[in-house]
């Protein structure tokens, strides 16, 4: 009966320490857990406290999410950027052309002015070209010929003719705000015929547009023009002692490009 005592006694004390072993195996595995999450910066969940076990507090993280907050994506959980600020758009305070700016006065397509008429002769050239000042700038192919050898009216096209044959190039261009394009048509079409041509074929055209600026005044007086380098806007300044006054804007000055022919 002692031994049956005994033995009873033996199982009921290993099964006791070993009860022990494992609680005191819980509580330091739940504390290793709980110290690596505290140690981190990311913990966003609520936690949770259990109770002691062996006089060994324990607390247990339940439901803790981690996020990377040095995250460079957007979208991603953690992500501590900030937005882009909006954006004021401030309206221009000068003259500012956006897109292709519509020629001044002085333009004028030479598909238009040859509506009427296309083929002037030299005194009507002459005419037309009084009191210009018009850069022309000839590349002939062939020899200056006589003047008995010159033509007497030349004809203007816009597309290739038949039976033509190349004399040479001319390109001209207004050196006035007071010319317009029919100033340059008159001189390039009497420099053709003096080139041995009877016909001029226009290939391009177009204006050379300059921002020019005016000041008077009376002592002193200053002028300035400036210019944004993508060219979309301008700023003028003039004054004076005493009295001043000024004017600017932008001036348009109309050139072509020709190709000097001679059609029977």
């Amino acid at each position: 009966m002692k031994k049956m005592i005994m033995l009873l006694a033996a199982i009921i004390m290993v099964v006791s320490f070993s009860g022990v072993a494992m609680a005191g195996s819980t509580a330091s595995a739940t504390v290793t857990d709980v110290n690596a999450t505290v140690n981190s910066t990311n913990v966003v969940a609520p936690v949770n406290v259990v109770a002691p076990v062996n006089n060994s507090p324990a607390v247990v993280v339940q439901g803790a999410t981690q996020k990377d907050l040095t995250t460079t994506v957007i979208d991603a959980k953690g992500y501590r950027g900030f937005a882009n600020p909006g954006e004021i758009p401030i309206p221009a305070q000068g003259p500012a052309y956006f897109g292709s700016a519509t020629p001044g006065h002085q333009f004028q397509s030479m598909k238009t002015v040859i509506i009427y008429k296309n083929k002037f002769t030299t005194e009507e050239l002459t005419l037309m070209a009084k009191g210009c000042d018009v850069d022309v700038m000839p590349s002939p192919l062939i020899p200056k010929p006589a003047k008995e050898n010159l033509a007497t009216d030349i004809t203007v096209y816009l597309s290739k003719p038949a039976n033509a044959t190349l004399v040479g190039y001319v390109t001209v261009n207004t050196d006035d705000g007071d010319d317009v394009s029919v100033d340059a048509l008159a001189k390039a079409a009497l420099t053709a015929r003096e080139m041995g041509g009877n016909a001029i074929h226009i290939t391009a055209e177009g204006v050379k547009r300059q921002l020019e600026s005016f000041g008077w005044g009376i002592g002193l007086s200053t002028s300035v023009a400036t210019m944004s380098s993508n060219e979309q806007t301008g700023t003028i300044s003039s004054g004076g002692f005493g009295v001043s006054g000024g004017h600017a804007g932008y001036v348009d000055y109309p050139w072509l490009q020709i190709f000097v022919l001679n059609v029977k």
